[in-house]
């Protein structure tokens, strides 16, 4: 389910912090850490005892729809198509790497990278930048092989038009 549990740790972080996919925000951490006094963390977007409730039904879903293993599949998708275009596009885009569907490649320099987040969204697809020249996914994790197979398409034609 975690990252972390994919990195062969001696022994797990001492907290992990979760976000977007999990439609509620928060953290877990050792028990070591726990603070002497309840709700010294509270904020927006997490310490909220109904978030709690929420976190549980996404939890849930994940479970039911079997998401952790879709993402996962999904992912080895995307990054097999992505080495396909950087072997046939090499000098516009490189590295492609990620774990599940948390993926990222370089393109050139920014102002490639930038024109390609443009052109993507020209043609549907949301992206965005991250770092000086690194472009990253983020997909949904109800995310299915025809939604990859769609990016790929999409992204090579933008790689073509560049």
């Amino acid at each position: 389910m975690w990252a972390h549990e994919h990195w062969n740790l001696d022994e797990p972080p001492d907290i992990v912090i979760f976000a977007k996919k999990m439609a509620a925000a928060g953290f877990y951490y050792k028990h070591t850490l726990i603070p002497n006094q309840g709700y010294r963390i509270f904020n927006t977007w997490m310490g909220d005892p109904h978030k709690m409730v929420v976190l549980e039904a996404v939890l849930d879903v994940y479970k039911r729809d079997n998401l952790v293993d879709n993402m996962a599949t999904q992912g080895e998708h995307i990054l097999g198509g992505l080495k396909k275009l950087q072997a046939k596009y090499s000098g516009q885009i490189e590295n492609a790497r990620g774990q599940g569907i948390m993926i990222a490649f370089d393109c050139a320099d920014p102002a490639a990278r930038d024109d390609m987040i443009s052109r993507l969204a020209n043609k549907g697809i949301v992206t965005a930048g991250c770092g000086t020249r690194s472009l990253r996914l983020r997909p949904a994790a109800i995310l299915e092989k025809c939604h990859v197979d769609i990016f790929l398409d999409a992204l090579e034609q933008v790689l073509r038009e560049m």
